[in-house]
């Protein structure tokens, strides 16, 4: 990917990466994102058997657009 078609800070990734969480869970990663205090991070982990989870609690940002 060419660096002019990344986004130009660490607010916009974190924002596209939330918009397709929903897209990667199907195809197995788990995306969360967590806040401890001022710090935000997103936990990314592997799903082993995709089918066999139990079903992920939407995301802080997925509940925004769901209301």
């Amino acid at each position: 990917m060419p660096a002019a078609d990344l986004p130009d800070d660490v607010r916009a990734v974190g924002r596209q990466v939330r918009e397709i969480a929903p897209s990667l869970r199907k195809a197995g990663i788990d995306i969360r994102a967590s806040r401890t205090g001022k710090r935000r991070a997103l936990r990314i982990r592997k799903i082993e058997d995709p089918s066999q989870e139990p079903p992920c609690p939407p995301s802080e940002e997925e509940e925004k657009t769901r209301h």
